[in-house]
């Protein structure tokens, strides 16, 4: 079957760097030159934890959606792997690690512009 360009929504680090790599660069390389966008919002920590995988750096997704606003509309694409690092300070790396909010539920985990009454915390 046929994987469709995905998002993931405030998600953690998915494993490490070889995995991510792999999700990155080789297993749509075929089909698409963006394989999935990671939204982040605002200062959220959890699409950056966790920060090491088996003592090794966890991996991180190459492309971001980044909200630093709850205007839907003012968001930053961080396209290039150079962007998507502390160094490249894009989205959700233009925040130091202290910086980060890890607790949950938090308005940077959950208050997003684009979700349902703006939060994907508390539906209903």
């Amino acid at each position: 079957f046929a994987v469709q360009l995905s998002w993931s929504i405030e998600g953690g680090r998915p494993g490490n760097k070889a995995f991510v790599d792999f999700l990155n660069y080789k297993a749509f390389a075929h089909a698409r030159t963006v394989p999935m966008w990671h939204v982040t919002h605002w200062n959220d920590g959890i699409p950056r934890w966790p920060n090491l995988v088996d003592g090794q750096p966890a991996g991180h997704f190459g492309y971001h959606v980044h909200f630093n606003t709850t205007d839907p509309r003012k968001h930053v694409l961080c396209t290039t792997p150079e962007q998507a690092t502390s160094e490249g300070k894009c989205g959700i790396f233009q925040f130091p690690r202290e910086e980060l909010m890890f607790k949950l539920p938090s308005s940077a985990h959950c208050e997003l512009p684009f979700a349902p009454q703006g939060n994907i915390c508390m539906f209903g």
